[in-house]
């Protein structure tokens, strides 16, 4: 486990030849993985490159009344996250023509980046899961930054476990009380001894200081990065997804009680499969365009065996063998040099064209990482079938990639972050 999760906390990323801003450039179909006969790929064009050192995860998250870019940075000696706003003209001016502000304070291996509720903190904000398996970081953190305007305010850490480390934040009613809890997902690796996994769910121990002490509630061992959470069943209650990385599992965290998770007595633990390998991210989407939403999920693999799967959900969710897989794509190489590489990393579902977009079938982005490409996987000719394409090739492992339609003119763009080079590449649909 260890030695293939020191390629995912790096997310290292080297140089590549870059492509001038404003060329169109096809999507090339990368050969040896499971690319059966499509339809043809669609164009992109560059939007160029900004130069940003050790970017990691990539998130476009909606502030002041805008979109802004937020990109977490990390290595040995140096941690923040950078903001960057006017996102939205990226299509028009070009990514390098941008400017990166950094989030002021202090904070450690800042991870994912996701949006902080203002009905939770009274104002609009983001919040970021810290820390990793790397020396003098694993002393991890859930850290909060508040917005005023354009600008983001000093962060603010309102979770800390010795040892401990976070990688995401979602709020959801857990417990059916009407107010958005925090959800994370935290792991322990001692130098000796067994790695320790816990899903948590957060409150403020005074709900009128949510920038005071964080109380957190331990669910259950078998949650450790990435995951998402979704009312898999309509009952009201929803579900936590969490690919697990160390036991390599995809597991399910279901209760069927009327105040959900407050008893971490009535979850129910569910593994719904645990021949997939090193589990990595999960996304709740439809992607066979009937309906009804299904499970988009990666693994992480060294040996070149890494995939992409969809799962169908059953009606009842606790039934593990209820839910059928299917392998969208497959076979990613780990191309990166070094020791402990593996490849894909987070999968993101999303409509590249209007076009695309009534069609009903979405595209798929992926970040490659340590197979050193930022992927789309363009939907076949029949259900459950993908081609797999490379939109950029980062010459060393990939970070997480955003995808949003950032001017709302229903053609979507992409940020890849590519580490050691220092670059954010950028591209959109619009030809």
């Amino acid at each position: 486990m260890l030695p293939q999760l020191l390629s995912y906390s790096a997310l290292v990323a080297a140089a590549f030849a870059a492509v001038g801003q404003g060329a169109s450039v096809p999507l090339e179909r990368r050969q040896g993985q499971n690319t059966p006969a499509t339809n043809a790929s669609i164009p992109v064009k560059s939007l160029g490159q900004l130069s940003l050192s050790n970017v990691g995860f990539a998130e476009v998250i909606s502030q002041g009344g805008k979109d802004a870019l937020f990109v977490s940075s990390f290595a040995l000696l140096g941690d923040s996250v950078h903001r960057i706003n006017d996102i939205s003209t990226v299509g028009s001016v070009g990514i390098n023509k941008l400017k990166a502000t950094t989030v002021p304070g202090s904070i450690t291996w800042p991870n994912d980046i996701t949006i902080a509720p203002k009905a939770v903190f009274g104002t609009e904000g983001v919040l970021v899961g810290g820390g990793f398996l790397v020396p003098t970081k694993t002393n991890g953190g859930i850290y909060f930054s508040a917005n005023s305007g354009s600008t983001s305010g000093s962060w603010v850490q309102l979770i800390s476990q010795s040892g401990w480390w976070y990688h995401r934040v979602i709020f959801a009613d857990m417990d059916g009380d009407g107010v958005p809890d925090m959800v994370s997902c935290r792991a322990n690796k001692p130098l000796i001894g067994a790695t320790k996994t816990m899903l948590v769910i957060l409150k403020p121990q005074n709900q009128n200081k949510p920038l005071g002490t964080w109380v957190e509630t331990e669910i259950g061992a078998g949650c450790d990065a990435l995951f998402t959470v979704a009312d898999l069943d309509g009952d009201g209650i929803p579900e936590v997804i969490a690919p697990s990385y160390f036991t390599e599992k995809l597991n399910i965290y279901h209760s069927s009680a009327s105040n959900g998770f407050a008893n971490p007595k009535n979850v129910k633990t569910v593994t719904i499969d645990s021949t997939i390998g090193a589990a990595f991210d999960a996304q709740y989407v439809d992607i066979n365009g009937d309906g009804k939403k299904d499970l988009l999920v990666s693994n992480h693999q060294g040996d070149g065996t890494g995939g992409v799967y969809a799962y169908e959900i059953p009606a009842n969710v606790t039934n593990a063998r209820g839910y059928t897989r299917h392998t969208l794509a497959s076979g990613f190489p780990v191309t990166q040099r070094g020791l402990n590489q593996a490849a894909p990393g987070s999968p993101r579902a999303f409509f590249p064209t209007p076009a695309t977009s009534k069609a009903g079938i979405p595209y798929i982005a992926l970040a490659g990482d340590a197979a050193q490409k930022a992927y789309v996987l363009i939907p076949g000719l029949t259900a459950w079938t993908y081609k797999t394409t490379y939109l950029h090739d980062c010459g060393c492992t990939v970070g997480q990639v955003s995808v949003v339609d950032v001017d709302g003119d229903g053609y979507s763009e992409v940020i890849i972050p590519c580490y050691d080079d220092g670059k954010l590449a950028a591209y959109t649909f619009k030809s």
